[in-house]
């Protein structure tokens, strides 16, 4: 820290001399800190450098983590094994730059111009996949705050998606993007951005995965996500929200939800209206008759379940009477 060029003068504080000392604090407050590196990168997470604000690797070699924070910015050109973004700004970006790992916790991450990440979370940040990159695996979360986009495409991809929160932009500023396998496990309806192309759909193994479908009768059915190649209906979740007046004898297939030819799975649950079926096949029909929806393993509803159980008490309770008479 430099030496003040007119030193307060010592003595009895009057309301002068603090108002100086506040005006100097303030002053202080502002200077920025350099105790905590802007970029820092090394060998192994134990001897990381300081490189600071804004550095470019071009080192190939294998071991290579990094870590950016505040305001600072690092260029990939190269090999980074992992990489840890906690407010700077992250750039992979060429033919031969390639990530095996990256964390976003914060601010930014540039995947593009031919370059590969192997792995990416991202917690928060702001992230752009585009001009031919490609990532292998994505675990996105958050909130709406949180942003994945693929901008200006020329044949971004991501290979496997899986959907934890947060909004995503498969589509952004004209182009396109693709998701090899995107994995619900969550409430498709939470992303408020777009799904665009998706070549594979499954759901979460831990039931997570929830999607509401539209239902019209005259313009079918209205899926959030529509896979170009496959939907796998396991472990799923999904409520049909019925638009437009029924009547008798209508009816309709699972297959029917989705435009792709191959279905294939047991839903967990399919929720339509105060129903509620649980296993229900890829192939499952239901039609509707006297005021109800039939086809498949219905719930029953709580008052019923109710009913059932003072049933069974009630036959064991007797049996029990029983047994003792014959003793």
């Amino acid at each position: 820290m430099s030496k003040l060029s007119h030193p307060v003068k010592t003595g009895k504080i009057g309301g002068g001399y603090l108002v100086n000392l506040l005006v100097l604090a303030f002053f202080f407050a502002l200077l920025p800190s350099t105790a905590t590196a802007q970029v820092w990168f090394g060998q192994n997470t134990t001897e990381l450098t300081d490189r600071g604000v804004n550095y470019t690797n071009r080192d190939t070699g294998i071991n290579n983590h990094a870590w950016v924070g505040n305001s600072g910015v690092l260029t990939n050109q190269a090999r980074i094994d992992a990489a840890t973004v906690d407010g700077g700004v992250l750039y992979n970006a060429s033919n031969s730059a390639h990530i095996e790992s990256a964390t976003i916790n914060g601010t930014g991450f540039y995947n593009y111009s031919g370059a590969r990440t192997e792995s990416a979370t991202v917690n928060g940040g702001i992230v752009f996949n585009y001009l031919n990159a490609t990532i292998g695996t994505m675990n996105l979360f958050g909130s709406t705050t949180h942003l994945f986009s693929s901008e200006v495409n020329n044949g971004s991809r991501i290979d496997n998606l899986t959907y934890y929160g947060g909004r995503y932009y498969n589509s952004y500023q004209g182009g396109t993007g693709t998701i090899g396998t995107l994995t619900l496990a969550a409430d498709a309806a939470n992303n408020a951005g777009n799904w665009g192309q998706v070549d594979d759909l499954v759901f979460a193994s831990d039931g997570s995965g929830f999607m509401t479908v539209t239902a019209d009768p005259n313009f079918g059915f209205s899926a959030p996500i529509q896979p170009t190649q496959s939907v796998d209906l396991t472990y799923g979740n999904i409520v049909i929200d019925w638009q437009g007046a029924l009547s008798e004898g209508m009816e309709f297939s699972m297959l029917d939800l989705f435009s792709t030819d191959e279905i294939f799975g047991t839903l967990a649950s399919l929720t339509i209206g105060a129903q509620q079926f649980s296993s229900v096949g890829y192939d499952s029909v239901f039609t509707y008759a006297d005021g109800a929806w039939s086809g498949g393993n219905e719930v029953p509803e709580p008052a019923t379940l109710a009913i059932i159980g003072l049933g069974l008490a009630g036959l064991g309770w007797a049996r029990r009477r029983s047994q003792s008479r014959n003793r």
